[in-house]
């Protein structure tokens, strides 16, 4: 997962309580979990390694996972309101971005990040944001438009004076299977 090399500090190991707590939401070996603490350790530089990773700084500060232009708005959506990973939290974030997550964990996390107020739906600011994360750098802003668009015109349509948004239902059902973005988007969500 991670190739972690001390810097001097001690072997950072998991507790037996964290390694059932974590056994609930991922299949890490021991040995595997150990290396995503020991990158915990190394990214919070707090004293006691309590304070947790700033999620903003991921992207700069984790170099097995620069390039992924989910990171951000994942680990967001895993911090939920705050705006620091703990160390369990951050052991989700890893485990959910990692090949051996299921689908279903990665579509959960997927529309966290387009639905972070889970209200069920979202609009198009949050489908713009989403794609402007993503492939922003490889289209325009006008194409984002017409993607964002596109999608919701093809949704159940709203009465007039109401906002389009779509459901989560809609997005995996119809927008999944018709959205060429959708195989970059769940490549992205793998990093080793």
């Amino acid at each position: 997962i991670f190739k972690f090399q001390a810097e001097g500090h001690s072997v950072f190991r998991a507790t037996p309580q964290q390694l059932q707590a974590y056994s609930r939401f991922c299949s890490y070996t021991e040995e595997e979990v150990n290396q995503v603490l020991a990158k915990y350790r190394q990214l919070d530089r707090s004293r006691n390694h309590t304070a947790g990773v700033w999620y903003e700084d991921l992207a700069g500060k984790c170099t097995e996972m620069q390039g992924n232009r989910l990171l951000t708005l994942a680990a967001k959506a895993v911090a939920g309101s705050t705006s620091r990973l703990d160390v369990d939290r951050f052991v989700r974030l890893v485990w959910l971005l990692s090949s051996q997550a299921s689908v279903q964990e990665k579509r959960d996390l997927l529309w966290r990040v387009l639905d972070p107020h889970q209200t069920g739906r979202v609009r198009r600011a949050g489908l713009f944001r989403f794609l402007s994360a993503t492939v922003g750098g490889n289209l325009a802003d006008d194409q984002l438009l017409d993607l964002v668009e596109s999608a919701l015109a093809a949704a159940d349509p709203k009465p007039a004076g109401l906002e389009p948004e779509l459901t989560r239902e809609y997005f995996f059902s119809a927008m999944v299977s018709d959205l060429l973005v959708f195989q970059k988007l769940t490549a992205d969500l793998h990093y080793n």
